[in-house]
């Protein structure tokens, strides 16, 4: 186990307007909302 810390490079770009949200597998059923369970 190292004692190192760890390198975080953070990249000298404006940070993103928003969220980009798509379906990386498009599934079969009913869609998740708010307050009910998935499994």
């Amino acid at each position: 186990m190292s004692n190192s810390k760890p390198k975080v490079e953070i990249p000298n770009t404006p940070a993103p307007a928003g969220l980009i949200v798509e379906d990386l597998v498009v599934g079969e059923g009913q869609e998740a909302v708010s307050g009910k369970s998935v499994s």
